[in-house]
């Protein structure tokens, strides 16, 4: 799953501090709206969300999230990878025959044969079809050539399609 916000965190948050998980901003940037919805029960706590997405996906054992934000910070996104095993069993639940078997068998190996970048990729393309290498570049945290080398790579082991044009077309996963 991959969620973007326009608008970054506060700069007093450093990078480090989403990979520990203490990420304390020392300003709000709109203390009446989060007075607001903590008096509704609608928020848990102040700066609360960070440490539990890490904690969340650890104990679930997930991979952990990839957050990101521009310098300027007029962005921020938080993309949470699919569990491994959720993939396998996704895989596994579509064949019957013995020639789904084989082709399974094939996408496992293949799945365990992939990157981390690699596997980062066909998990941001099965959440938007029609992503861009530029977003893509964003997400996986590698430079736009990268990317492309990549999907050209994943292409070439059949585990990527695109259909149709580089422009209104979408990828197809088919691992």
């Amino acid at each position: 799953m991959y969620v973007y916000n326009s608008g970054g965190p506060d700069r007093s948050v450093r990078r480090e501090d989403f990979v520990s998980g203490r990420v304390l901003p020392q300003h709000y940037r709109n203390r009446r709206l989060g007075s607001f919805l903590k008096e509704l029960d609608l928020t848990e706590a102040y700066a609360s969300g960070i440490r539990l997405i890490i904690r969340e996906m650890q104990q679930n054992g997930s991979p952990e999230p990839i957050f990101d934000f521009d310098d300027e910070r007029t962005w921020f996104s938080v993309m949470l990878p699919i569990h491994p095993d959720f993939v396998r069993e996704e895989i596994s639940g579509r064949s019957e025959n013995r020639s789904e078997n084989r082709s399974k068998n094939r996408s496992e190996n293949l799945l365990e044969g992939l990157s981390q970048n690699q596997l980062k990729i066909i998990e941001a393309m099965r959440v938007d079809k029609k992503i861009t290498h530029k977003e893509l570049s964003l997400i996986v945290g590698l430079a736009e050539s990268n990317v492309a080398s990549n999907i050209k790579k994943l292409i070439a082991l059949n585990a990527l399609s695109r259909v149709g044009p580089a422009r209104g077309g979408y990828w197809q996963v088919n691992i």
